[in-house]
């Protein structure tokens, strides 16, 4: 069986058809996943007036399931004599059943009464039908509204409903529509409806010829093809934007590609200005020469055929004139100032309440670059000069008119005014690529000088608001902290910076103004919270306590977290490795009960202590003493290399050592100097292993 499935809409927002699309095939294959109706593949299509799915080879019929349903225990089953109680009566009833029917189950946590119970499958046209009907409410719009006099909801009115199974026609209505068999066509293009008697039809060709391309796909291919030839057809280059692309396919149902021109003289505005006002104000995509310089060529995506194409040409030309007229007028304005002047109008912009204005931010910024540049970048003693500059000018194209017109070319147009300023190279690049990583699929900063700004930029934003309480919980992030968090550990990882972050984190909170950095636990927090972020990173690619054992020993080493993560797994798979695990727990927590009890009355800690021979009472003290002092230069050797499959194997050649140790040795032997000695011999081995990992936290067989 097939089944056939289509909303036509007035036009939907360009933005939701994705998602929409996405959720009506999610409702869909979920609802016969729950009826156990098997099917074949899932087909979808979008444009802007309609939603359509087609299913095939669904089965007539869901498959039958059988199961043993659990009821009260059989001591509350059944009474002293044997005799079945109310409650076992009253669960054999509620499952349609004899109380002689009744079985016995024997649970790990007892014994229970339980009833066999089958559920026939239900027939695919019931199943589907209570679907549809269902599907209409499960989207989650920005936006819905009411039409006529109903008071159900969509994101726009529907005019037409197909639900079609094979050549049936399902029961299915919404809002006073009743499904059928048509749909429409182009608004303009076509000539009337378009019938569809079954859901074998061939629904894009169908409505092909209705001038509708209902493939996501293939119309995204049109578009692209399409811009592309018309826009070397006239001599330029286009410059590719999927983005673009993305948002103009849920705008037409029948794309038709038209090219214009303006005047050159707008070429001399920045190109990210010129491309921004084309790309935002009108979704015309942009081209350029062979030189590399921006093109005055404009190319727009028609949903119309039209007799006189260069009328509608011309009307387009006029209106990109005017908003290139604007932009131009913001950019020449902008012009008689430098970027530095302006960094006295941000003392009039409030950033935050109690965190000061934007200047005050940039301040701190500064002096946080600085440091950095200083921490990370010794060698290079003209990262930290300009490091402080890009900091002092990064936010200042926040008061230019262009941002202002255009909010999305922040840091773009800082850095094209501070080259146009005749700033270093280094200073105006850091300008733009501080906000990077901007999103998942958005590399971080390259440069040292841009690192430094970036990493400033998003800890004073983590510090700031954490000073103030204001705390991401649940889904609400209203000051994006999770992405500056997660854009400052991609920034080390994939730049291999090594930083102690919670003493980073201090200095910046002693950089806020007033007592905001003194607030209690807010280092604390704020580290916490990164981290949280790192686990969530890399348990996208190792199991959890293998990345709790890493981060709680290399936080300060970032960029070693990878590499220590697989060879830890690889380690995982050693035969030794649990019965090492569970020695190294061993070893931890009898160290972490005695380190408790000497904070407690005062005493230096005994694990902290030297080790000292003339205390041994056994032979194996000894030996297991010289074996870990033989393998710690060879094992800081191989870390400091990042060499860590070859740290997991000297690690797991002190095994011996320590299981003898633990056979024939008390630890807390009675002579307090031979216990405090074997206490340093633990830390000893402590030591070692933490310069791997915390191995102690890894799950085991039977820990």
């Amino acid at each position: 069986m097939k089944l056939l499935f289509e909303i036509g809409t007035e036009e939907l927002p360009a933005g939701e058809i994705d998602t929409a699309v996405e959720t009506l095939a999610r409702h869909l294959i979920r609802a016969c996943a729950d009826a156990r109706l098997s099917h074949g593949e899932v087909q979808t299509f979008a444009t802007p007036r309609r939603l359509a799915v087609r299913i095939h080879d669904i089965a007539a019929v869901g498959e039958a399931s059988e199961e043993t349903a659990l009821g009260p225990a059989v001591k509350a089953a059944f009474d002293a004599e044997g005799r079945p109680t109310k409650a076992a009566e009253g669960f054999a009833r509620g499952k349609g059943i004899a109380v002689e029917e009744l079985l016995r189950v024997v649970t790990p946590k007892g014994e229970y009464i339980g009833a066999v119970v089958r559920e026939e499958g239900k027939p695919a046209a019931e199943v589907i039908t209570a679907a549809l009907q269902s599907v209409f409410t499960a989207f989650a719009w920005k936006r819905s509204m009411r039409w006529g006099w109903g008071t159900e909801q969509f994101a726009r009115p529907i005019h037409t409903i197909i639900a079609l199974l094979d050549g049936d026609l399902l029961p299915v209505s919404f809002a006073g529509v009743e499904a059928g068999h048509e749909t429409f066509g182009h608004r303009f293009l076509s000539s009337g409806t378009v019938r569809f008697e079954h859901a074998a039809d061939d629904y894009a060709e169908k409505l092909r010829a209705a001038h509708v391309i209902a493939s996501v796909t293939e119309r995204k291919e049109a578009i692209r093809a399409g811009v592309d030839a018309a826009l070397r057809s006239a001599g330029g280059i286009p410059i590719v934007d999927e983005g673009l692309i993305d948002e103009v396919v849920h705008l037409v149902e029948w794309p038709v590609p038209m090219i214009g021109t303006f005047d050159p003289k707008y070429t001399e505005i920045p190109r990210e200005v010129l491309t921004t006002s084309m790309r935002t104000n009108q979704r015309y995509f942009a081209a350029e020469t062979a030189d590399g310089k921006l093109a005055n060529l404009f190319c727009f995506v028609s949903n119309m055929i039209v007799r006189d194409p260069a009328v509608v040409v011309a009307g387009n030309g006029r209106v990109l004139v005017a908003r290139l007229e604007d932009a131009r007028f913001f950019f020449k304005e902008d012009r008689k100032r430098t970027l530095d002047s302006r960094r006295v109008d941000l003392e009039r912009v409030l950033y935050m309440d109690k965190l000061g204005s934007v200047a005050d931010r940039a301040k701190r910024i500064e002096v946080v670059a600085g440091h950095l540049a200083t921490l990370l970048f010794s060698d290079e003693p003209t990262v930290a000069t300009h490091a402080t500059r890009a900091a002092q000018l990064c936010k200042a194209d926040l008061v230019s008119g262009v941002v202002y017109q255009f909010p999305e070319l922040q840091g773009t147009i800082g850095r094209a005014y501070a080259a146009a300023d005749g700033e270093a190279a280094e200073v105006a690049e850091a300008i733009e690529a501080h906000y990077q990583p901007k999103g998942a699929n958005d590399a971080p900063p390259a440069s040292p000088v841009a690192i430094c700004v970036s990493l400033a930029d998003k800890l004073d934003t983590l510090v700031g608001c954490f000073a103030l309480g204001l705390i991401p919980s649940g889904s609400a992030d209203p000051y994006a902290l999770r992405r500056s968090a997660i854009g400052i550990l991609r920034t080390a990882l994939d730049r291999n910076l090594r930083f102690d972050l919670r003493a980073l984190v201090a200095t910046v909170a002693a950089g806020l103004p007033g007592e905001l950095g003194s607030r209690p636990n807010l280092v604390a927090e704020v580290t916490e919270f990164i981290l949280d972020r790192l686990r969530n990173l890399l348990g996208q690619e190792s199991p959890t306590d293998i990345v709790a054992a890493v981060v709680a020993v290399a936080e300060n080493d970032l960029p070693s977290l990878r590499a220590r993560a697989v060879a830890l797994n690889a380690m995982r798979m050693n035969a030794d490795f649990d019965p090492l695990a569970a020695a190294v727990r061993r070893v931890v927590n009898i160290l972490k009960k005695a380190d408790e009890e000497d904070l407690a009355a005062g005493r230096p800690l005994a694990s902290e202590g030297e080790v000292s021979p003339a205390y041994f009472e056994k032979n194996c003290e000894g030996s297991l003493r010289e074996a870990v002092c033989n393998t710690l230069p060879s094992l800081d050797s191989a870390v400091a290399a990042l060499r860590f499959d070859e740290v997991a194997n000297l690690l797991v050649g002190l095994k011996p050592g320590i299981d003898r140790f633990f056979d024939e040795v008390m630890v807390n032997a009675d002579d307090p100097m031979v216990r405090q000695n074997r206490l340093a011999l633990l830390g000893l081995i402590r030591t070692a292993f933490m310069r791997f990992a915390d191995i102690s936290r890894i799950q085991t067989q039977g820990a």
